[in-house]
This record gives C-alpha cells, structure tokens and sequence, in this order.
C-alpha cells in the first residue's frame, strides 16, 4: 500500500511542477517585449565589484565604452586583487574618461561590502550592476534605465546569457541558464519575484538605503541580488520589474571545467534556506524534490515495475513541459539551437539538481580563492 501511496505523492509534486512551468510560459509569452530609449540627461552609475579579474577587464571596458548613453560613471571595486588588476586599470584609465576606481579596505571582503561600498561614493540616483568578467550590449544603459523610468520601477532584473562555445557542456550551460532567468523574469511578470542575477541589475539608490542594503545577511556570500529584490518587492510590491529587451541582455562566459561548474552552484544553492521570502524556498525545495523522486524510482525500478512506470511519466511530464517552455523562450535570446541537446541535456540536470541540492547544505565551496 505504502508504494502506491509513495507514486501519488509523486504525481502530485509533478503536478505541482507541471502547473509552475505553464503558470511561468504564460507569463513570459504574454509581456510584450519592451523597446525604449532613456533620456540622455539622466545619469547613471555602473557598479562592478572585482576580484582577481584582469584578463576579463579589457572587455568589459571596451563594452562600456561603447553605450549609447554617455552620461554615467563607472566605479570598480577592487575586492583585494592579486593578479594586478589594479595596476594594469590605473596604467589604462586615462582612456576611459567614465571610469573610476575604489579598493576595499582591509578587514571588509566580499561582494556585498564591494557593492556596499560603491554604493556610498557614487553621485547618481540609478544604479547599474554588472561583473567583471561580462560585456554588455551599446544599448544596455539606455534599454534598462528606460523600462525603469518608463514603468515606475524602483528595482530592475534584466536578461543574462552565456557566450556559448561548441562543446557540449557550454550549450548545456546556456540552455539551462537561460530556463533559470526566464523563470526568474516571469516570477516576476507574476509578482512574485523568486530569482534574478547580479550580472544585470538596477535599483534606486536611496530605496537601498531605505531598506537597510544587504544589512542581515552580508555574511552570506551570495544572494546580493535576490536578498535584495525581494527586500524592495517587500516593502514596494508593484515596483520590481524586468527588462524584457534583447538589447539589455548582458553576456558572459560558461564556466569550462566540472569542477568549477559545482562549485559555482554549491555557492547558488547555498542561500536556498535564506530567503526572506520563504515561499522562494519552498518553491526550490519543490524542484528538489521532484529531481529526488526521479532518481529514487530509477533505482527502486530494478525492484517493482510501478516505480519504473512512475519514472517513465516523471520523465516525460517534466521533459514535456519544461520543452515548451524553452520552445517560447530560447528566440528571445537567439539560441533556438540549444533545443537539440535537450533530452540529453535533461538527463544530466536531473541528476545535477539532485546532487547540489545536498551538497549545498553540507559541503564547503571556494570561489575567486576563498573559502
């Protein structure tokens, strides 16, 4: 009786993850995507925290150079760097009239106190945040501080893709990345803001200084994005967006080994429980769960044809909707092409979310050479 009852549960968090999925392509396809310009009057401040981010920095301040709205500041924050960033950036930043450069006291680390810090010593009411090892589009600034201002937003997710490569695990990479901001975006769309990433975010300086920054949760290594978000929708519910606008999507690079990869999502998994908003937790949780049913039938299948029977409609009911899903979103960042590694591609992040699941509760990650 206990197996039956086990299979129910498990139909009904697939259920549950079937009725996410639909709720969240229904909100993406149903906002228009925006177009607009910013006045070019307004100014702007562009934050970058960085650590040991010098062969990325060249890039990055060609892509800044390029935007179309002149009047900003850039203001990069060195996070005690030992690759010589700081001195290649004061042998080139003559060439860069926008750019200026703030260091990190000692004794403060970490890219909340980096953030924290530029914060305070920048002159403009928007404030724009990237990373280091991004380039951005020449309409990024315009695209993003006009939805701002055009929709009354104090807040602003917007798109983020990797540069993808020709192997297998870099397309990988790009597909799932993009389904993680997608689902972000349309959470929000849905007013119910889960997710959104760094590399692409603005906000109104004084609303951060009203709800108190990042204070409670600084020690938290990541989440200077989400804890953030969801401290502004909390306190001005209809005033967080996204960014709809292909020419807002800030890229980056797929991490290249394995190892790096883990370790990067232990980092992100390990902030699931920190939430504020603890339904976002709950919603993780519920994604965990199904991936533990999944990998739980498949060995429990060598012992009773249900569990196989429940592995197969597990697979193909989560396989199913989360391609239509990509199916209406993968066009908006041009990369319809990932759709052919998808099955493969769903194999291997079954197990992936299953894994760092656990692992981002118990097992300690480095990242830019600290623990």
């Amino acid at each position: 009786m206990w197996i039956y009852s086990l299979i129910f549960l498990e139909l009904l968090c697939l259920i549950w993850y079937i009725r996410l999925f639909v709720q969240s392509t229904k909100a993406w396809s149903g906002e228009n995507d925006f177009k607009g310009d910013a006045d070019p009057t307004v100014s702007v401040s562009v934050l970058v925290a960085m650590r040991n981010e010098r062969e990325n920095l060249p890039e990055l301040l060609r892509s800044l150079k390029a935007q179309t709205h002149a009047n900003l500041e850039v203001l990069l924050i060195d996070d005690h760097s030992t690759d010589g960033s700081v001195a290649w950036l004061n042998e080139v930043k003559q060439d860069y009239s926008f750019l200026k450069l703030g260091e990190l006291p000692q004794g403060q680390s970490g890219k909340k106190s980096a953030l924290s810090y530029g914060v305070n010593r920048i002159t403009s009411e928007w404030v724009i945040c990237t990373d280091a090892d991004c380039q951005v589009q020449p309409e990024w600034i315009s695209s993003i501080l006009a939805y701002a201002r055009e929709k009354k937003k104090y807040f602003v997710s917007g798109p983020v893709q990797f540069n993808t490569d020709k192997s297998w695990f870099g397309s990988w990479q790009a597909l799932e990345f993009s389904g993680l901001i997608t689902l972000g975006a349309a959470a929000i769309f849905r007013n119910k803001p889960t997710m959104c990433n760094g590399a692409n975010i603005l906000y109104k300086k004084d609303v951060f200084h009203e709800i108190g920054g990042y204070k409670g949760n600084d020690a938290i290594a990541s989440g200077d994005d989400q804890f953030l978000m969801h401290r502004i929708h909390a306190k001005y519910p209809d005033k967080v967006g996204f960014c709809k606008d292909s020419r807002a999507i800030v890229y980056t690079r797929p991490v290249l080994s394995l190892s790096d990869f883990i370790s990067q999502r232990i980092r992100w998994a390990s902030k699931s429980g920190q939430f504020e908003r603890k339904e976002v937790s709950w919603e993780m949780a519920g994604v965990w769960l199904l991936t533990f049913f999944i990998v739980s039938n498949a060995f429990l299948s060598f012992w009773r044809i249900e569990f196989l029977i429940a592995l197969v409609i597990l697979l193909l009911g989560k396989g199913f909707i989360e391609y239509q899903f990509y199916r209406k979103s993968l066009p908006f960042y041009a990369m319809e092409h990932l759709k052919r590694n998808f099955w493969l591609s769903e194999v291997f992040q079954v197990i992936y979310v299953f894994c760092i699941g656990l692992l981002g509760k118990f097992v300690p990650y480095r990242w830019k050479g600290r623990k």
